[in-house]
C-alpha cells in the first residue's frame, strides 16, 4: 500500500487506488483515441458506412485491453454496502464478447468543432469525461449513426436529457442496458448486453432538478449550463 494510505480503512484505501488505476487507464483510452481520429481521415467513408460505422477491436490488443479494464475499474464502490452488492452482482456472470469502436467521420468532426469552440470560449472549458451509457441492442445503431439526442431522451429525474455515469455498473443495470434486446422483442439466449463507453463535454455543470427541459443560465456572463449532474451515491449522472 502506499505509505500515505496506511492508516485509511481498507475499503477507502481500495476506492482510492481504484480511482487512480482509473485514471491512469482514461490517459492511456485517450492517448488511443487521439491516436486512432488522427487516421480516422484515411479511412474510406464508403467503407466505413458499409460496416454501420463500426469497427471491430481484437480482444487481446492494447486498446480493447484497456477498455475490458476500465469497464472493471469502474465498478462502483459505495459506502452503502446493500447498493454496492447491488450494482456488483449485476456485473457478474457476465464478461466482456466483443469491442466495437466508433468510426464515424461525421460526428467526430461535429465533436471536435464543439471541442475547439469550448477551448476558445472564456466562460466554460470542455471537461472531457469518459462515461457509460447502457442501452438496448436496437439503440446501438441510431446511436452510431446520428449520435445521442434528447429528443429520444425519457428520463427527466434530473433534468430532461440523455444520461451517463462514470460508472459502469450503474450503466450496466437491466433498466439502462437491456439484456434482452427491448420490450416486445424475442428474448436474447446469450442475454447480450450492450453499453457505450463515450467521450463526453460535460462543459459547465449545474445539479439537476426533476423534470426540467432547458439549461438554466449560469452567474458567469448569464451563459447557460453545459450539462447537469448528481453527485448522490457517487453515481454522478450527467
Amino acid at each position: 500500500l502506499h505509505p500515505q494510505l496506511g492508516a485509511l480503512p481498507l475499503l477507502l484505501q481500495r476506492q482510492l487506488h481504484r480511482r487512480a488505476r482509473r485514471d491512469e487507464l482514461a490517459l492511456q483510452l485517450h492517448h488511443f483515441l487521439d491516436g486512432l481520429a488522427a487516421s480516422l481521415g484515411a479511412l474510406q467513408l464508403g467503407d466505413l458506412a458499409a460496416k454501420e460505422f463500426l469497427v471491430p477491436i481484437k480482444l487481446d490488443t492494447k486498446f480493447a485491453s484497456a477498455v475490458v479494464r476500465y469497464f472493471k475499474h469502474s465498478i462502483a464502490f459505495d459506502r452503502n454496502k446493500s447498493r454496492l452488492m447491488h450494482y456488483f452482482v449485476g456485473v457478474q456472470g457476465y464478461y466482456v464478447k466483443e469491442v466495437l469502436l466508433v468510426c464515424n467521420p461525421m460526428l467526430y468532426a461535429a465533436f471536435k468543432g464543439m471541442t475547439d469552440a469550448m477551448v476558445v470560449d472564456p466562460h466554460t472549458e470542455p471537461n472531457e469525461e469518459l462515461l457509460f451509457h447502457g442501452t438496448s441492442q436496437q439503440a446501438v445503431k441510431p446511436i452510431v449513426l446520428n449520435n445521442f439526442t434528447r429528443d429520444k431522451a425519457t428520463r427527466a429525474q434530473y433534468g430532461h436529457g440523455v444520461y451517463f455515469s462514470p460508472w459502469s455498473s450503474y450503466s450496466f443495470q437491466d433498466n439502462y442496458s437491456v439484456p434482452f434486446g427491448g420490450v416486445g422483442t424475442t428474448p436474447n439466449p446469450d442475454q447480450v448486453k450492450h453499453v457505450l463507453l463515450t467521450r463526453c463535454l460535460t462543459g459547465t455543470s449545474a445539479p439537476g432538478v426533476n423534470g426540467l427541459h432547458q439549461m438554466p443560465r449560469g452567474d458567469v456572463a448569464n451563459k447557460t449550463y453545459d450539462s447537469f449532474h448528481n453527485s448522490e451515491h457517487g453515481s454522478q449522472k450527467l
